[in-house]
């Protein structure tokens, strides 16, 4: 059969779709779907802020060790140098002090 006017010729993606009315089991199916990815949306964002909580918690504590360390690092110097102010190394014992010597004439020596 022939179209009779030009306005019987319309294209393919203009046509209309009609929809079927969808089945109560597809109905089901989509609401399951969406309610799982909701459930997945969920998990994802409690897991992000679980791994925020954790990840400030830790900088804290790193921010602690390190101020620790300086601290025990300074303290350390102070006692080193409270215990040697002579500026050598404590492990080393000190050089013996030069002997107290002036000069002896041969002469006194042999009388």
């Amino acid at each position: 059969m022939t179209p009779l006017y030009a306005a019987d010729k319309v294209p393919r993606e203009r046509r209309v779709r009609r929809r079927r009315p969808r089945s109560a089991r597809v109905r089901a199916q989509k609401k399951r779907a969406d309610v799982l990815l909701w459930i997945v949306t969920i998990a994802a964002l409690l897991a992000a802020l679980a791994a925020g909580a954790r990840a400030r918690r830790l900088s804290r504590r790193v921010d602690q060790l390190t101020q620790q360390y300086w601290e025990l690092r300074y303290r350390f110097g102070e006692l080193r140098a409270r215990l040697d102010p002579d500026g050598q190394p404590a492990d080393e014992p000190a050089a013996p002090p030069p002997p107290n010597q002036s000069f002896i004439p041969l002469s006194s020596l042999k009388r």
